[in-house]
């Protein structure tokens, strides 16, 4: 409603957005900066907010998973280094 309304397109009788007149900047102000415009952007956000939560959450165990199995790669080969290390030394 607000962009229509800088555009100056107004709703007719059906509600749409059809009626040519002088942009109303000001109409698009209010709209925006009203409580029935905060109270449904909160509603629309609520779920995106939730849903990025998630994801992060997701995320970052996906990320320590990972980040374990490195450390456990990088010590079997520590070890697998010092046994031939060992290996070696009592063979020579």
């Amino acid at each position: 409603k607000a962009m229509n309304a800088v555009k100056g397109l107004f709703p007719d009788a059906s509600g749409n957005y059809t009626v040519k007149g002088e942009p109303d900047v000001n109409m698009a102000v209010q709209l925006l900066h009203s409580e029935e415009y905060h109270r449904e952007k909160a509603k629309i956000m609520a779920p995106i907010d939730r849903f990025f939560q998630e994801l992060e959450a997701r995320t970052e165990q996906q990320l320590n998973q990972a980040a374990e199995q490195v450390k456990s790669t990088v010590l079997i080969g520590n070890i697998s280094l010092v046994v031939v290390a060992i290996i070696a030394i009592i063979g020579y």
